[in-house]
């Protein structure tokens, strides 16, 4: 989960205990009513019990994507079956399926859009299609999204 938002809906003199405990720092934080707390989801916290009363809280998980983990997995089932770079002379590997890899890339880009590393495998297929005029929007757009940090696709471009 991306970020969480705990927000309070009981008074804190209705309860005693309570609150968001956060491993990092060893605090607990407590809101009055209406009051929120925003935090990474993977940041290691938890709920202090409460030892009086009762306390209601809302609790928010905001996602970055409908389906976050999804562009991730489709772009290593699009790694997996595709063209992989090559930097040096060899027998260049067939692709496990191309078509595949390059549906899952697709995908993946869609769900994505800033995931250059789906981008710059994408290439690599076009390129292997002989699709140059593809190949060259796919790596330019990983250099873009990499600031000029992805190898492979600087390496294609220069070709």
């Amino acid at each position: 989960v991306p970020a969480c938002r705990n927000v309070a809906l009981s008074p804190s003199d209705s309860y005693a205990g309570g609150g968001t405990w956060f491993e990092h720092s060893g605090e607990t934080l407590v809101c009055e009513r209406g009051g929120a707390l925003l935090h990474a989801g993977g940041l290691p916290h938890c709920g202090v019990p409460v030892t009086r009363g009762v306390r209601h809280l809302l609790v928010l998980f905001l996602l970055a994507a409908p389906l976050p983990l999804l562009a991730g997995r489709l772009q290593a089932i699009g790694a997996a079956a595709g063209t992989k770079p090559q930097f040096f002379i060899q027998p260049r590997r067939r692709p496990a399926d191309l078509a595949l890899s390059s549906a899952a890339l697709q995908l993946a880009i869609e769900a994505n859009p800033r995931d250059a590393e789906s981008h710059s495998q994408l290439g690599h297929n076009f390129a292997s299609e002989d699709r140059h005029a593809d190949a060259q929007r796919c790596f330019e757009a990983a250099v873009e999204l990499s600031r000029g940090r992805d190898f492979a696709a600087l390496v294609s471009l220069a070709e």
